[in-house]
């Protein structure tokens, strides 16, 4: 990774609005998995890998890396097998949100541009185009308007569950977000691993939409 990326990195991670939480990553281990992804090491998503293990901003979303003991890599999230993506075929899962939203890279699953970025939200069960390429993307999650973004999907007193939901977590809520019955402030939460938020949106998804 050259100096002005790092430069570049850093300084957008400071200047953010937000709290961010760094879980700094070894630059050795980041380049195996820099590789294994077959990614130019000139990219702003090799750079976040290459530094860290992983990334969380706002309490709400995060940016994937790594990986570590405690937080898991783009990797295992995308079930990569010999380089190929396997969570979401076609697509490459960069970032997740507390609420099981998750910010995938187009590869070949959508009708747009490979490198768009699009958002599955937790409550439609579909997937959103975002018209932003990856550095967009970082930027936006470092000092966009994501309050307004998950204005529906928060409720009083949703730092706490957050301040406890681990980085390979997500918050569980039933009814459902997509459901017509769910109301927000009553509904249950409860923190479970995030590949089960994935599992139960993407059934539920194969159910509706297919």
């Amino acid at each position: 990774m050259n100096d002005q990326l790092w430069n570049e990195l850093n300084e957008m991670i400071g200047n953010s609005k937000f709290e961010i939480r760094q879980i700094v990553g070894d630059q050795a281990e980041g380049h195996k998995v820099v590789k294994e992804l077959g990614l130019n090491e000139s990219t702003t998503l090799a750079a976040v890998i290459s530094c860290f293990s992983g990334l969380t901003i706002g309490k709400l979303i995060r940016i994937l890396g790594q990986g570590n003991s405690e937080s898991q890599s783009i990797c295992e999230i995308n079930n990569v097998v010999n380089g190929i993506p396997n969570t979401i075929r076609g697509t490459l899962i960069v970032a997740t949100d507390i609420f099981g939203g998750m910010y995938a890279m187009n590869v070949e699953a959508f009708d747009a541009p490979a490198g768009q970025i699009f958002y599955f939200a937790p409550d439609t069960l579909d997937w959103e185009p975002l018209d932003m390429k990856y550095s967009q993307f970082l930027y936006w999650a470092l000092n966009g308007d994501t309050d307004k973004f998950y204005d529906t999907m928060k409720w009083n007193g949703w730092e706490q569950y957050a301040d406890m939901t681990k980085f390979d977590q997500g918050i569980l809520i039933y009814p459902f977000l997509w459901s017509k019955e769910v109301k927000i402030e009553t509904a249950s939460k409860n923190i479970v691993p995030f590949v089960e938020l994935i599992n139960v949106n993407m059934e539920y998804r194969r159910k509706f939409f297919e």
